[in-house]
């Protein structure tokens, strides 16, 4: 068995030497460059909570905004939802008994709508909301 002659490169360059790279950067020979510790996850999460809380208006306005699409609303409030932890809505405008719309009535459909999980059952809202609307 006959060992490959070495080239000498190998041990030319010294272990944690700067070798320039073709984008500009540099590596350091030998991979000793173990980078640094980071930004911190809890300040990164943060600083994403603040940025998000400032913007909360922006899926309050997609939401309530008429001329916005269908499926842009609706994934606004899936978000809004998801975002505030709101339960799966209890039921569907077919599943309940037909009552004269009062405020407690609206307060009630405004706390299901609060309570949507998924864009499945908002849909099923939707479509309940409109059928009814229909028959009136």
């Amino acid at each position: 068995m006959s060992k490959k002659e070495s080239t000498g490169k190998s041990t030319e360059t010294e272990v944690g030497t700067l070798v320039p790279q073709e984008h500009g950067g540099a590596l350091r020979y030998g991979g000793t460059s173990k980078g640094g510790t980071g930004r911190p996850a809890s300040k990164v999460r943060e600083a994403a909570r603040a940025a998000f809380s400032e913007r909360l208006h922006i899926l309050e306005g997609m939401a309530d905004n008429e001329d916005e699409r269908t499926t842009d609303r609706i994934a606004a409030l899936k978000l809004l939802a998801d975002t505030g932890g709101v339960d799966k809505i209890a039921l569907t405008f077919e599943e309940q008994p037909e009552t004269a719309m009062t405020p407690e009535r609206l307060a009630d459909l405004l706390g299901q709508i609060h309570r949507i999980k998924t864009v499945t059952q908002l849909e099923k809202l939707l479509v309940g909301a409109v059928k009814k609307q229909a028959r009136e």
